[in-house]
């Protein structure tokens, strides 16, 4: 006679069972990433200097920028978003933990104007909405770089042949055509 007891749950033996739950549970403790109710969003700000930063050109959204982020302790960006026309952008969906937020910008202490990364580091919590606030890149213009917009009337003054100067007398005021205008 064999006094060996077998236990099935499902046509599995016991321990098999009990081996599959204790690793699915295991897998239930999911890392930083996509798949939460939580997310991350900011807004990025372009400041355009001249070229040694000594002044601020213009400030308006960046728009159409690369903002990464990385997930936990992972070394890769786990995705990237492009900011909207307004500069804003956001991660959505995100799981509990500790991310890392880049973008690039100019570094305004390096004399070659080379692109370095502006790193956040931020957590959260399950269902956490975080706004990261105004976020700036720097960026230098060359001298045929920017956008800029002179315009103006021009108007021909016509005097009466009887007058001279200082006591001109004025005839008429009118409309300039086809004149040059020359801009130095």
């Amino acid at each position: 006679m064999n006094n060996r007891l077998d236990f099935h749950c499902g046509g599995l033996p016991f321990f098999s069972f009990l081996l599959f739950t204790a690793i699915a549970l295991a897998a239930c403790e999911k890392p930083e990433g996509p798949g939460g109710t939580a997310n991350i969003s900011g807004t990025l700000i372009r400041q355009s200097y001249n070229d040694d930063y000594s002044l601020l050109i213009s400030e308006k959204p960046a728009v159409n920028e690369d903002i990464f982020i990385i997930y936990g302790g992972e070394e890769m960006p786990g995705d990237r978003v492009s900011t909207g026309l307004n500069g804003r952008f956001a991660f959505n969906y995100l799981r509990p933990g500790r991310y890392i937020i880049y973008y690039m910008s100019e570094d305004s202490s390096l004399a070659s104007r080379e692109e370095t990364e502006v790193i956040i580091e931020t957590e959260l919590a399950r269902g956490e909405v975080k706004d990261l606030g105004t976020m700036i890149q720097l960026k230098t213009l060359n001298y045929d770089e920017g956008s800029a917009i002179i315009n103006g009337i021009v108007k021909v003054t016509n005097y009466t042949n009887e007058s001279h100067w200082p006591n001109l007398e004025i005839k008429d005021i009118s409309f300039a055509q086809e004149q040059e205008v020359y801009l130095v």
